[in-house]
């Protein structure tokens, strides 16, 4: 059962208990409605339009008071987080005034204000004002004097202080409530460009949200075939959205001079787990609620048996591994071809990563990008930053048993 249903089922019983006892009288209708005079009421004040205009009189009342409260509560924040002789009389007084219960001030509120709209509006503004301030007046407060001093600097003046500084690092603070609260959620100097934003998943609830949110839709290593299922379906949401998504994938690599040498090391990668270790794992695994996950552990089942799923495509690091668990095997040009088979299936981004990371980071930038430069998918090729460190034992400087992986330069 879904979480949100499971959540409803409480407020569904209360109501059906309501009915029951409305029906049977031990609730009577002077007393307390039942739900169903209540929504048959509901309808006839939607039709007749008057429960329309009440709601948008309610909502422009709303908006007013936000607004009247909000500038008064960030201008009293202003002036007492900014200086001492603002915060002696600001702040105690509004300490003092915000501990009397609203509800002594609405008979004041009436006498001074009248009965129409001035004193319900004055109420939400002193609430909206009173809240706005203890937020904003600590954010004031717990700005980093290191940004001040940067700002000043720059030559800010008091209020470019305020403006670039002060305000920008205290707002995060106003975003304190009781279901969500954000700290530091600003940045001084925003990306330029902005970063793409990359999303990945395989739920039916994920394809929508990709489609309409997301730069760069990443799937997990699967068989060609079911990449482009997934390619033509998150295209497909796009388009109804009038929207166009480029297309990546998340891939592990184990590439060598040969195909022997290639699967040999996925063997000894695999050989050093014990059973114990795999069933494990993939009971965990198991227990899994992501689509994404499940369709991993389908590639391979938990068996160590043919773990070659598609030409080149090994499942051999999903038994122990959760999220991507598929890695490309073979020789330097098998892994390309394998690469270029997802290029022309519309993979742009290809995100990748070994084990060890750094050693088959070497193995695949200095023999699969020659490869994929040479058939035109790489403009260029980056220069080794091993030129000229000397082969061991007949094997490249970058390989493992050659010459030391980490040169001078922090590389």
């Amino acid at each position: 059962m879904p979480r949100w249903l499971r959540g409803a089922v409480g407020p569904l019983l209360l109501l059906a208990l309501w009915q029951v006892l409305s029906a049977t009288g031990v609730l009577h209708a002077d007393v307390l409605a039942s739900p169903g005079t209540i929504a048959r009421a509901g309808s006839d004040l939607i039709a007749d339009g008057t429960l329309p205009s009440a709601m948008r009189i309610s909502l422009q009342r709303v908006a007013v008071g936000l607004a009247l409260g909000g500038v008064a509560g960030t201008a009293l924040a202003l002036v007492s987080g900014l200086s001492r002789l603002g915060e002696d009389p600001v702040d105690a007084s509004v300490h003092m005034l915000r501990t009397v219960p609203w509800v002594g001030l609405i008979p004041l509120f009436i006498i001074r204000l009248g009965i129409g709209e001035a004193p319900r509006v004055a109420l939400i503004a002193l609430g909206v004002a009173f809240h706005l301030y203890l937020n904003v007046y600590a954010g004031i407060r717990g700005v980093e004097v290191q940004l001040i001093e940067s700002g000043e600097s720059l030559g800010l003046g008091r209020w470019g202080l305020i403006r670039h500084v002060v305000l920008p690092g205290a707002l995060p603070g106003a975003f304190d409530g009781e279901h969500y609260q954000v700290e530091g959620g600003l940045t001084a100097l925003p990306p330029d460009p902005l970063p793409d934003i990359f999303f990945g998943g395989s739920s039916a609830a994920a394809g929508p949200v990709a489609a309409a949110h997301a730069d760069v839709y990443l799937t997990w290593g699967e068989p060609p075939a079911a990449v482009k299922e997934k390619i033509g379906w998150i295209r497909g949401l796009a388009e109804e959205q009038g929207r166009t998504v480029r297309f990546g994938i998340r891939l592990h690599t184990i590439s060598r001079d040969s195909s022997r040498e290639a699967w040999a090391t996925a063997d000894r990668l695999l050989g050093d787990l014990d059973p114990e270790t795999v069933a494990a794992a993939q009971q965990a695994l198991g227990r899994s609620e992501s689509v994404g996950q499940q369709r991993m552990l389908a590639l391979h089942g938990g068996s160590r048996d043919k773990l070659e799923i598609s030409p080149n495509l090994w499942a051999g690091v999903g038994p122990v591994r959760g999220g991507a668990g598929t890695a490309l095997v073979g020789s330097h040009a098998e892994v390309a071809d394998r690469i270029e088979e997802y290029h022309a299936l519309g993979v742009e981004h290809f995100v990748l990563s070994g084990y060890p990371h750094l050693e088959e980071a070497y193995w695949f930038g200095e023999g699969v990008t020659p490869e994929l430069a040479a058939r035109g998918l790489l403009s260029t090729v980056p220069a080794s930053p091993l030129l000229g460190v000397p082969a061991a034992n007949g094997r490249p400087a970058s390989a493992p048993g050659g010459a030391p992986l980490l040169v001078a330069g922090g590389r």
